[in-house]
């Protein structure tokens, strides 16, 4: 996406790829060209920081998964449990 300059016009593109292709699709020009660019470029960052709070709040998440997951583990086999095949079970009384 872009402003181009073209015959002394500023207009704006956006490239879209068809069938392998690149191709430049004509949008608006003028005043137009620069509002609808501005409000693309604006939708485009705040798309950028949505995805990088998620990659945060993730790494959050992974970070205190590591450290309650022993926690969670002892406790689990102090009530008898064990993991098994990515479960947690109750283990059998011995007769």
């Amino acid at each position: 996406m872009g402003l181009e300059r073209r015959d002394g016009t500023t207009a704006y593109y956006k490239k879209q790829r068809i069938n392998g292709r690149v191709v430049s699709i004509y949008v608006a020009s003028g005043e137009a060209a620069v509002k609808l660019y501005q409000q693309d470029r604006a939708k485009r960052e705040a798309e950028e920081k949505r995805q990088a709070d998620l990659t945060s709040i993730a790494d959050l998440l992974g970070e205190w998964i590591q450290k309650t997951e022993p926690i969670i583990s002892q406790g689990m086999e102090e009530l008898g449990y064990h993991y098994h095949r990515g479960e947690w079970r109750k283990r059998r009384s011995k007769s």
